[in-house]
């Protein structure tokens, strides 16, 4: 499995699912994806419905940075969208 390209490597099913949003944020924001898939995958596992303390969501948010970036953590695209915005502020 070592031998085949990136794009033929099975992914983890929910960076299956979300892979589209973090490409098409990452583009719209000049982020790198494979390092914002990183994170999601260390702050969530790409569990959207995690919690951890105060901060939520695929992106673990806490309320009032999401607040701050019109994120709503119950829905990923908004917390993978927010998490860019967030990432290219800093």
């Amino acid at each position: 499995m070592d031998d085949l390209p990136f794009q033929q490597l099975q992914l983890p099913v929910g960076e299956q699912n979300y892979a589209p949003l973090v490409q098409q944020y990452s583009s719209q924001y000049g982020l790198d994806p494979d390092f914002m898939s990183k994170q999601i995958e260390v702050e969530s596992h790409w569990n959207p419905n995690v919690t951890s303390g105060k901060a939520s969501g695929i992106t673990q948010f806490e309320p009032a940075t999401a607040r701050q970036y019109g994120v709503s953590v119950a829905d990923p695209e908004s917390g993978i969208r927010g998490q860019h915005h967030y990432m290219s502020d800093l």
